[in-house]
């Protein structure tokens, strides 16, 4: 008897330091790094702030250089859209959906009190509390921006952003040291400034050169260079994409959150709100795993700036000598050096011979118009540019699968799979129904 009266008072006491966290202490911490301090005034307009902290101190706060913070001026000039569009949406819902979700508390109350009186429930203390901590919960949550907004979004846009950090660190440690989420944007800005120019930059411009004269020299070679810009580009947009997508979708669920929420009050609407806040959680880890798996490639695609320069390294100025009414290969304005091979942990590898001398006044070397003719230097370039093409190909299909991934780490629920529109493909079967509604719901027969 003392231990089941000592359980319930400790029951009774967490919720009401729950109630009082929320109520109380909370509210000081409404401005997370990136979500905003939207206020709505009581007409479903907008009294200020925004969903995205789009100042200084935000998104934004990178603005300038565009190359060199691409993918923090996209989000920047994204968000800043959003906002306009579901800072409006946010307080139109909250507005009108105030006098429904109080009628609906009432019902609440009303069943509440019919089922106590009727002895299907016990009006226990600990009961009571349940039910009216929901009651607040749901009623400020959803009536109320400085909660919904400055608590609810902003503790998954932190989430989102803590988890952009631990795996960033994971992968490369000591990368992000300032605690910022901001930190982990100018990292992946400067993680895809360097997969764009760093091949081309570090090696100089041999490289470049080298794949647009065998073009002409050796075609294929062309083709591997052509096919690794674009499934880098694939893997890069993706990532962009993705994300976009995913703050998007957090976004406009929060936006009908006060829709939600109200559904949280009833059992038999409870599966409704449960698939919401799956939902929720599915989006922001999709973002989590969508930058752990670009930092991991380009992680892996700089292990090959040594190819690049390698590459760089054999190419030198050809003059041929010319000869009365002799004809030359616009192509031959370069050669490589005679190289010599051998093998390291990333493959086959190529260097120039020892006894080449670049200074000799007519060194021996290798123009593109004979580069054919030499197979182990051909099989030396195809060997890694076709390893390079099959990781960026690898690394793609784990982006289109990082909504799966996410919801197995959700749960059985289906949650959105991005790219696959609004069908029954995209979400799945829903859980909470019940079978004979869900397949009437589709259109199919409840007959067996």
């Amino acid at each position: 008897m003392i231990k089941r009266a000592a359980g319930l008072i400790t029951n009774q006491a967490t919720l009401i330091i729950i109630a009082a966290l929320c109520f109380v202490l909370v509210p000081a911490l409404t401005f997370a790094a990136n979500g905003g301090n939207l206020s709505c005034n009581n007409g479903g307009g907008v009294a200020g702030g925004s969903l995205f902290n789009t100042g200084a101190g935000g998104l934004c706060q990178n603005q300038g250089q565009f190359l060199q913070h691409l993918f923090s001026n996209v989000i920047c000039m994204y968000t800043t859209i959003i906002n306009t569009i579901l800072d409006t949406v946010y307080c139109g819902i909250q507005s009108q959906i105030r006098g429904i979700l109080a009628l609906a508390i009432i019902l609440y109350i009303a069943i509440f009190g019919v089922q106590s009186l009727t002895g299907q429930t016990q009006l226990t203390g600990g009961e009571t509390m349940a039910r009216v901590t929901k009651m607040c919960f749901v009623w400020y949550f959803a009536t109320n921006a400085s909660y919904g907004i400055g608590i609810g979004f902003n503790f998954f846009m932190a989430g989102m952003n803590d988890g952009i950090m631990w795996v960033v660190n994971a992968i490369t440690p000591n990368t992000v040291q300032n605690g910022n989420p901001i930190g982990a944007y100018q990292y992946i800005d400067n993680l895809i400034y360097r997969a764009i120019i760093g091949p081309f930059t570090a090696a100089r411009s041999e490289v470049l050169g080298f794949f647009l004269v065998m073009g002409v020299a050796f075609p294929p070679l062309l083709m591997l260079g052509i096919q690794f810009l674009v499934e880098n580009a694939k893997v890069l947009i993706g990532c962009v994409l993705i994300f976009l997508l995913s703050i998007s979708a957090i976004a406009f669920l929060i936006a009908l959150s006060p829709i939600f929420l109200g559904f949280m009050l009833f059992q038999s609407t409870f599966y409704l709100f449960e698939n919401w806040l799956r939902y929720m959680i599915s989006y922001t880890l999709q973002v989590i795993i969508v930058f752990a798996i670009v930092t991991m490639w380009v992680q892996v695609i700089m292990q090959f700036i040594g190819f690049f320069n390698d590459l760089a390294a054999m190419i030198f100025p050809y003059q041929e000598g010319l000869q009365p009414a002799q004809l030359v290969q616009p192509t031959d304005s370069w050669g490589i050096c005679p190289p010599t091979y051998g093998v390291d942990a990333f493959g086959p590898t190529a260097q120039c011979d020892d006894f080449f001398d670049p200074d000799d006044s007519n060194p021996l070397l290798i123009p593109p118009s004979e580069i054919m003719e030499i197979k182990g230097f051909l099989y030396y370039v195809v060997f890694h540019m076709v390893s390079l093409i099959l990781i960026a190909y690898a690394f793609r299909v784990l982006l289109k699968n990082a909504h799966q991934i996410a919801r197995d780490l959700v749960g059985p629920a289906y949650v959105p799979m991005l790219g696959k529109g609004f069908g029954m493909e995209a979400l799945g079967s829903p859980t909470g129904y019940p079978k004979r509604q869900h397949m009437r719901s589709m259109g199919g027969s409840d007959s067996r």
